[in-house]
Order: structure tokens, then C-alpha cells, then sequence
């Protein structure tokens, strides 16, 4: 978690890892809460036979404390170094990378902007 790349890989991982994220959509979807829980709530999808689905309970990701990729440290900074702006129910989860911060070494590390399929994690 010590650069703006490296955080938001954890964050996919974490996603990936505790709530079983599959598609690109689902990943898009995801929006910005900004709770201290974290906890995935799910809007039902399609499978490949086009029927609907959903979990039947939500996935929760738990604090690890002594762990170096803990998923709530990790959340909490990835959630410092967004813009105010993408703090809100509406904002999507995934931010672009801040190309300027070599500019500014105190600039947000994530711009005020949603990732695309362009600078998607790698």
C-alpha cells in the first residue's frame, strides 16, 4: 500500500478474494459508500442462461490487524486518498490513477475520475 498502484491492486485482490467479484461489470457497478464495515451488497445478475441471481447472504471482508494487506487498512487508505468528490453513494468504487501527482507529491493519488477499460488494473 505504499504507491497509488500498488493500493489499488489490493483493492481488486481484496474484492476478488472476499466477495467473489467475477465480471467487469460487477466490478464497474460497485459504487463508493464509504462505511467503516465492509460488507458487499450485491444487485442480482445474470448468468450465461440469462437467468437472475444473487448471493443469499452478503460477503463481508473482517480487519486483520497484523496483516500488511489487511482489507480494512487497506479500504480506509484507499479511501483517504480519494477526492472528496468521489466520497459519495453515487461515485463509483474504482478511480483512475492521479498522472499529475509526479507534479505534486502531496496530491490525492486517485483522480477525480472513474478507471476505464484503458488504465483498468493490471
Amino acid at each position: 500500500m505504499e504507491n497509488p498502484t500498488s493500493l489499488i491492486n489490493t483493492m481488486w485482490w481484496n474484492n476478488t478474494t472476499h466477495f467473489r467479484l467475477r465480471s467487469r461489470k460487477e466490478r464497474v457497478d460497485m459504487k463508493w459508500d464509504g462505511q467503516e464495515y465492509l460488507e458487499y451488497n450485491e444487485r442480482s445478475t445474470k448468468t450465461r442462461t440469462g437467468q437472475e441471481v444473487s448471493r443469499p447472504f452478503n460477503p463481508k471482508m473482517f480487519s486483520i490487524p497484523d496483516e500488511p494487506r489487511c482489507p480494512v487498512k487497506a479500504f480506509k487508505a484507499y479511501r483517504s486518498q480519494r477526492p472528496e468528490a468521489m466520497k459519495t453513494p453515487q461515485s463509483p468504487f474504482y478511480l483512475a490513477v492521479n498522472t499529475n501527482r509526479t507534479k505534486n507529491e502531496n496530491a490525492l493519488w486517485f483522480a477525480n475520475q472513474n478507471m476505464g477499460k484503458t488504465n483498468s488494473v493490471q
